[in-house]
């Protein structure tokens, strides 16, 4: 049941009478009516209560039925079943972000908190063009920079066999046309502002086609480079790309012909 933040209400304690408790920020009220025994709380260190009387909720420990003030008694109960209940609805959530299960754009490793290289199906039905880039990009100078952002002036569709793409990442231009069927030909090409470079290791995983209007087909495109007249090298982000020496090209729901 919900509850309003902050307010308070009394519930049926049964032979105990009513009990009050303070409505927690989640705004879920408790499971079960928060009922202390203040005789009991007052007399005893521990938990006694009568058999012939119903026991307090489970959540309880015997800590927080010691003190002498009731109400902060009342209060803890409270938070303490509304946290078991966000709890419960946190976990149920979570079987949503698998990728195996759902076909919306959603990785498997949302970020770098718990670590391993973020991940996403290729076969999933996707209902529009969505992009990741993960990458290492080291400068002439010798500086580096670990690019995870959202990609900008992103396009890709394949067309006569052929994925055209183009993404923007933390204001590295990254343009390719690659052959699906033949490694023959494939080209990725990079510019920040020098002279303009290609990547020397192309790798490219796709996913099926599935028609619709209009047809989608996901990629996963890795690439190295090395600085080059001027240009940035790219690389891969330990613990972050799938492969650590390649950086990650996620183009999903690329219009096909």
């Amino acid at each position: 049941a919900r509850c309003t933040p902050g307010m308070s209400s009394t519930c049926s304690c049964g032979a105990l009478g009513t009990s009050t408790y303070v409505c927690p920020p989640s705004g879920l009220a408790p499971v079960a009516c928060p009922c202390v025994d203040v005789d009991a709380a007052l007399d005893v260190p521990a938990v006694d209560v009568p058999e012939d009387r119903p026991a307090p909720v489970d959540v309880v420990d015997a800590p927080s039925v010691d003190a002498v003030d009731a109400g902060a008694d009342v209060v803890a109960v409270a938070d303490a079943v509304a946290l078991e209940d966000v709890v419960d609805v946190q976990l149920a959530d979570v079987g949503a972000d698998r990728p195996d299960v759902v076909t919306v754009d959603v990785p498997r490793d949302a970020g770098p908190v718990d670590g391993g290289p973020v991940m996403y199906d290729l076969e999933a039905m996707r209902a529009e063009t969505s992009y990741r880039v993960a990458a290492r990009e080291t400068y002439p100078s010798g500086a580096a920079e670990d690019c995870e952002a959202p990609p900008t002036d992103t396009s890709c569709s394949v067309m006569s066999g052929t994925l055209r793409f183009s993404v923007r990442a933390c204001g590295v231009y990254l343009t390719g046309l690659l052959p699906l069927a033949t490694t023959t030909g494939r080209v990725v090409s990079i510019f920040a502002g020098g002279g303009g470079s290609s990547a020397a290791t192309i790798r490219l995983a796709s996913g099926r086609r599935i028609a619709g209007g209009p047809a989608r087909q996901s990629f996963h495109v890795q690439v190295a480079a090395v600085p080059f007249q001027g240009e940035p090298g790219l690389s891969g982000i330990p613990g972050r790309t799938v492969d650590p020496a390649l950086a990650d090209l996620w183009l999903l729901g690329c219009a096909s012909d």
